[in-house]
């Protein structure tokens, strides 16, 4: 005698459906981000950085990177970063270093130049732009307040005007 059970898996593993506010949320941060995307890109030519470039800057500004680990970060292949890299290198932007522990990754970090440069795009990025030129002071206050806590550390920080 065979016996054939048929378990329904949909139910158990089913994910809870996304309230209207958060479905409008991701909405419009999505859209959001797609139109300040040219205004990004903008800033980062006015210092003579492509947006990969400015991003990379952007990101290593606290703290030393493996370049694996910033190829992730920016979800690019790393053949990619590392020519990325290159150019911001030899702009004296950025160093590599080799790691201690693993002779084959190299850390990247900014150097003097380089954090100079990501202070300045910070304070060109400072300015409302897009959709968020349009908002209150108010407004941009409780917009701080909502997207913070999802973010936690991972927040840019302004240097102060």
């Amino acid at each position: 005698m065979v016996m054939i059970v048929v378990v329904d898996m949909s139910l158990s593993h089913a994910t809870p459906e996304p309230s209207p506010a958060i479905t409008g949320a991701w909405g419009l941060m999505l859209r959001s981000a797609l139109e300040l995307l040219p205004y990004f890109a903008a800033r980062c030519s006015d210092l003579d950085l492509t947006a990969t470039q400015g991003n990379v800057v952007l990101r290593l500004g606290t703290q030393p990177m493996i370049m694996r680990q910033l190829a992730d970060a920016l979800a690019y292949d790393p053949s990619t970063i590392t020519g990325v890299v290159d150019r911001l290198q030899d702009r004296g932007l950025v160093r590599r270093e080799r790691q201690a522990g693993d002779r084959r990754a190299w850390a990247l970090a900014l150097t003097d130049a380089g954090h100079a440069t990501r202070i300045e795009l910070l304070d060109l990025l400072r300015a409302p732009a897009g959709p968020f030129a349009l908002l209150s002071r108010d407004q941009e206050q409780r917009l701080w307040e909502a997207l913070r806590p999802a973010h936690r550390e991972r927040c840019l920080s302004f240097p102060s005007s």
